[in-house]
């Protein structure tokens, strides 16, 4: 039998233990600026974008006001970096915590819509032809080679990383995995091409009169396959 005493205690500590735990995973549940720490990244329309509105509103309240953009990103940058830092030492006592019960906060919310999203386009050149045939692109079913791997729900969060330059040497290995596949599937091709197409969503006024925004091509890949006889 339990001690009167410990007995006693046992929902004083139970109500302390949880009161701890949720602690633990609130401080890890605070937003942090995570892949936004990389500040080639602002250079982004998307990002630059919402960068200006958010200087336009501090303005508006009065902070900032003569700040030129360029520095409002140095003030912004600044901060993050400080509160980056403070936050990394107010969950180090807990990562083992979080580690042992499986609480950690690998993804961040989504904080604003992606107003110039890239689209992954591959072709393959055949038989000789110099003509470049489109295989797969990206949400097109008439252009669909292994849509079933590209559209799973791992590989679109791929995606959308890639063509972001911090993925740079992630983005290689993909395209030598769509090499492998492309020798495999198109026997008879000579070259596989693929590359990110970036532009700006259109307004539904373009949409209606079926104005397409500029394309931008981004981190073309050509990679010559050895034709199988």
């Amino acid at each position: 039998m339990k001690a009167p005493a410990v007995e006693k205690a046992m929902p004083h500590l139970r109500g302390a233990l949880v009161a701890l735990h949720v602690l633990a995973v609130l401080l890890m549940a605070f937003p942090a600026p995570g892949g936004g720490m990389n500040r080639s990244n602002w250079k982004d329309p998307t990002v630059t974008a919402e960068l200006t509105v958010w200087k336009d509103r501090m303005a508006g309240l009065g902070i900032g006001e003569d700040w030129t953009y360029a520095e409002f990103e140095d003030e912004l940058w600044g901060f993050a970096k400080g509160f980056t830092q403070a936050r990394a030492s107010i969950l180090k006592p807990f990562k083992p915590y979080y580690q042992w019960c499986g609480t950690r906060q690998s993804w961040r919310m989504f904080v604003a819509p992606h107003m110039h999203p890239a689209r992954l386009i591959i072709r393959v050149r055949e038989g000789g032809s110099p003509d470049w045939r489109i295989v797969y692109r990206q949400l097109d079913p008439e252009a669909n080679w292994r849509e079933d791997q590209f559209e799973s729900d791992r590989f679109r969060s791929v995606l959308f990383r890639y063509p972001w330059k911090a993925y740079r040497r992630s983005w290689t290995q993909l395209s030598e995995w769509i090499r492998d596949r492309a020798a495999e599937d198109f026997p008879q091709a000579t070259h596989v091409d693929m590359a990110w197409h970036k532009a700006r969503t259109p307004t539904p006024a373009e949409v209606t009169a079926g104005v397409q925004p500029k394309i931008t091509v981004l981190h073309r890949k050509i990679h010559r396959l050895r034709v199988s006889r």
